[in-house]
């Protein structure tokens, strides 16, 4: 498999859904594999600067993200979630490119494989 995509739907915080659905990225982007995380309704939450996860002990989903970019990853947040949300791009963490469903959409099409958390 040369491409993976991960689409995240749920909050970083409450399940483990979305901190599995970046640590697996996270495992596969280290490996040399292309790696896609797309964030889409409240996954966008995942992409949040400044996440204060010690204060409710649960692992930081936003230093994974940042391990992602920083091994070649490329992160996606659904622009039409984040305008829901009332998310502007300057929240997000930098490097996640603000994306619009078409091409969250495209990527998933693209990618060798899929997997949805």
């Amino acid at each position: 498999m040369d491409s993976i995509a991960f689409l995240i739907t749920s909050l970083p915080y409450g399940k483990e859904d979305a901190f599995r659905g970046v640590y697996l990225p996270f495992a596969t982007v280290s490996k040399g594999v292309k790696t896609f995380v797309l964030l889409v309704g409240d996954g966008v939450c995942s992409a949040l600067k400044n996440q204060q996860a010690k204060t409710i002990e649960y692992p930081d989903v936003s230093q994974l993200i940042q391990n992602i970019l920083a091994l070649g990853g490329q992160v996606f947040a659904s622009r039409h979630s984040c305008e829901e949300m009332g998310i502007k791009e300057d929240d997000l963490i930098n490097g996640v490119i603000s994306a619009s469903d078409e091409h969250i959409t495209q990527t998933l099409i693209q990618a060798d494989g899929s997997i949805v958390f």
